[in-house]
């Protein structure tokens, strides 16, 4: 009897250990995308790291979400544009979760609008495409010719009415809705609304909590972290999208102060409201936070704004635009572009290493077909592409955009006004990259002109036995075919491509822990 029980207590204690050890090589064991706090990288339920390149879906007016049924070239996000997309490389769409199509009553949650958005998210599972929960926002209201908050949401004083002090502005009223005409709003670049004395006051009421406004945000934010908390499909929740820094007419140090006032005074109490409101019924999804939308360097966040329990389950989210443009969205000079791109750029990567969360740049671009936006999207990607960062662009289709700077307005789109496809724009967003690595990247760089990747990686001990996802394509970049060397070349086998944009690699036994390999693409 002794021996058994001597024996039975080896088995537990080595059963034990086993379990101890597994524990300790297991990142991630759940099916839900977190962030490597060693490297800052996603990383999915299998241990593999996720690179993501997409687009932004944000559909500001009613219904609040593209047509679901019918495919059409500005406004719909239907199972066509889904195998479009995944065509075209992308795997994640940055989508709108509108607060005023959520609650469009105090108090009273519209579950079948949500229900809507859950039936994007499962239909876009089937094309391993994930999905960003966008609390989207611009100029609060339609009020002051934007969008995002409920008008019950929007309370304001000011001695002066909207736009003041823009007086020149002239902006007839739509007698039926009580907000400014559409296409008077159109007249002038959305931006200049936010500068007015009624949406600064109606900023900072919301941010000081009058009348309940900001728990009311954080209620509505806790029936939607609910309601999605168990879709795997969904990447991340972002509390709000360029929030304003609050009333500057008041105080005008929280416009000029780039040291970052507005963040640390106005938006920390907000997030950390939000946050835990979000943790107490959904500790899954990665959530999302920016700095405020005047922010043109660094945040003012000293760590991150969230807190530093969970750095796991946190993304700074940052916009990158070049301010050199035309009316029609073509950067006036390659070169200013590229300077104004690089500093910010170094700028925000100086964020992430001080707020040691996740990172993704959830907007850029915004730009035409013509040659020089071409130059601005293969210069911001690459850029993306040196810090190894994923990206979604602005924006996939018109969707009735009524804050936008660009005339037509369907010059930001992958279509044109006749529905034709800016194949130029979608040439340089649907460049080669890797979007899954069983492995910890390190270096990626890919060529437009001569079609040349290069991508490298260290063999991690959390993933071994997983595939490694190659997007590459073919139209665009490899009419004739490609090929593809390893270092060392007996690193990784080829497998069978299941998709003619997709190649998947698999690790073999000749490779150890801390091996670095490295993969070479060229044409034919």
């Amino acid at each position: 009897m002794s021996q058994l029980i001597l024996k039975n207590q080896t088995v537990l204690l080595f059963m034990m250990t086993l379990v101890m050890m597994i524990d300790c090589m297991v990142v991630n064991a759940n099916g839900f995308v977190q962030v490597n706090k060693v490297n800052q990288q996603f990383i999915d339920g299998l241990n593999r790291t996720r690179i993501f390149h997409g687009v932004n879906a944000v559909y500001k007016v009613y219904p609040f979400y593209p047509d679901l049924y019918n495919y059409n070239s500005n406004t719909s996000l239907t199972n066509v544009d889904f195998q479009n997309l995944k065509d075209w490389g992308f795997n994640v769409i940055r989508l709108m979760l509108s607060w005023q199509g959520t609650e469009p009553i105090r108090n009273q949650y519209d579950y079948k609008y949500l229900s809507k958005l859950k039936e994007i998210i499962r239909n876009a599972q089937q094309y391993d495409i994930m999905i960003i929960l966008d609390v989207h926002q611009d100029v609060m209201s339609d009020l002051f010719c934007g969008e995002g908050f409920p008008r019950w949401a929007v309370q304001y004083k000011s001695p002066q009415p909207f736009p003041f002090p823009f007086e020149s502005i002239h902006l007839r009223i739509n007698q039926t809705t009580g907000a400014p005409i559409i296409q008077d709003c159109l007249k002038e670049p959305f931006f200049i609304y936010y500068l007015t004395q009624g949406a600064s006051n109606a900023f900072q009421n919301f941010y000081n909590n009058v009348n309940g406004l900001r728990d009311s945000f954080v209620n509505f934010w806790k029936v939607a972290a609910n309601y999605f908390k168990d879709e795997e499909n969904v990447l991340g929740l972002e509390i709000i999208n360029e929030p304003w820094p609050g009333d500057i007419y008041e105080d005008l140090s929280l416009l000029l102060d780039q040291r970052g006032k507005a963040d640390r005074q106005n938006l920390i109490p907000l997030y950390q409201q939000v946050y835990s409101a979000i943790r107490s019924v959904n500790s899954n999804h990665l959530v999302f936070f920016e700095p405020t939308v005047t922010d043109l360097l660094s945040s003012g966040f000293e760590e991150s704004p969230l807190g530093t329990q969970d750095l796991e389950k946190q993304v700074y989210s940052y916009h990158i635009y070049c301010g050199d443009v035309n009316s029609t969205g073509d950067p006036k000079s390659r070169f200013t572009c590229r300077i104004d791109d690089d500093v910010t750029v170094v700028a925000k990567e100086s964020d992430v290493k001080r707020l040691k969360t996740g990172a993704f740049m959830t907007e850029f671009g915004a730009l035409s077909n013509f040659t020089q936006s071409e130059y601005e999207l293969d210069w911001m990607t690459s850029l993306a592409d040196q810090y190894l960062r994923s990206w979604t662009y602005w924006q996939f289709k018109y969707y009735n955009d009524m804050t936008t700077a660009a005339s037509p307005p369907t010059i930001e789109s992958f279509y044109g006004a006749n529905g034709q496809l800016q194949t130029r724009k979608v040439k340089a967003l649907s460049r080669t990259y890797v979007p899954i690595v069983c492995g910890d990247p390190t270096y990626m760089k890919f060529d437009p002109l001569s079609s040349d990747f290069k991508f490298s990686f260290k063999v991690s001990e959390n993933c071994r036995s997983e595939t490694t996802v190659i997007y590459l394509n073919r139209e665009y970049y490899y009419p004739n075919g490609f090929s593809i060397k390893l270092y060392p070349s007996n690193s990784m086998n080829i497998l069978q491509q299941s998709h003619q944009n997709y190649v998947e690699l698999l690790l073999t036994n000749n490779v150890n822990t801390g091996q670095e390999i490295t993969i070479q693409i060229s044409s034919k």
